[in-house]
């Protein structure tokens, strides 16, 4: 565990240094991205596996191939 990132309210910590990093400093943009964009992405796809769910002909776990691979297997 990275010193100063030990659980998600220090992640205030990692954007400061992302933002200061003297190699490559990170834009507000960027960082926006980061910080909402997974968010955004994650809520889709719960959203789509709760969509794909409540069909019955749904084949049970096949919705981690769906998050994995965009395909649903019959397995």
């Amino acid at each position: 565990m990275p010193k100063g990132l030990e659980d998600v309210s220090k992640y205030p910590n990692l954007f400061a240094a992302l933002l200061t990093d003297p190699d490559q400093p990170w834009t507000e943009e960027e960082l926006g991205k980061l910080a909402s964009g997974n968010v955004i992405r994650v809520l889709g796809d719960i959203e789509k596996v709760w969509q794909l769910r409540t069909h019955e002909d749904f084949p049970e776990k096949s919705y981690i191939n769906f998050l994995r691979f965009g395909t649903i297997s019959k397995e």
